[in-house]
């Protein structure tokens, strides 16, 4: 996106593949799922009492700030209403 314009190179084609940019990609079309899998299995032998999330911001969201980051380590005792209060 540029200054808030739609661009061709933003889009999805007609199979629904995002085009454009790999950063603008969603993230399970950077990475495979062997590799997600793979990377969720390192990290969670590192923190096993946390729960690897990721948040990407909906691609046609006009009020809500692009997120700072994506990938965040959850605790299991935190509920959903707690992790929304520490995101926003």
């Amino acid at each position: 996106m540029c200054g808030g314009l739609i661009t061709y190179s933003d889009r999805l084609d007609l199979r629904g593949t995002f085009i454009g940019r790999p950063q603008n990609r969603p993230f399970k079309q950077r990475k495979s799922f062997a590799t997600r899998r793979q990377e969720v299995a390192g990290i969670r032998s590192k923190f096993p009492n946390k729960i690897p999330v990721i948040i990407e911001r909906y691609e046609r969201e006009k009020y809500l700030p692009p997120l700072d980051k994506t990938k965040f380590l959850v605790p299991h005792e935190l509920t959903v209403t707690q992790f929304v209060t520490i995101i926003r």
